[in-house]
């Protein structure tokens, strides 16, 4: 496997989500719950970094998905959606996904 520096941060967002993968709200989620679970994943994932993140939940009719916006300060803001029926694996690539693109910078910056 080659080691790009991004190894890293794909590996702290999947031990991340398997840490906290018995506090994952499942089943019938208040968007609330679903914001919280994301901000424990991230502040888990980033806790030497220094990199804050807020994380809360977008209005949106009750169904089967929650979106979840995750502000970055200073470095702008991405929107996850939330599958309370997600496999862990598939959650852990769209968090990668959606935080790549507001993260590029900043991970160059602390690697």
């Amino acid at each position: 496997m080659k080691n790009d520096g991004m190894n890293f941060f794909n590996f702290a967002i999947a031990v991340a989500v398997a840490c906290n993968a018995d506090t994952r709200p499942k089943g019938e989620t208040k968007p609330e719950a679903a914001a919280q679970y994301i901000q424990n994943v991230l502040d888990l994932a980033f806790v030497n970094t220094g990199h804050k993140f807020r994380v809360k939940p977008l209005a949106y009719p009750q169904c089967g998905k929650i979106p979840i916006v995750i502000q970055v300060p200073g470095r702008g803001a991405c929107l996850l959606w939330y599958y309370p029926y997600m496999k862990t694996h598939d959650l852990t690539l769209e968090l990668e996904g959606v935080l790549h693109t507001v993260l590029t910078e900043a991970l160059c910056e602390t690697a």
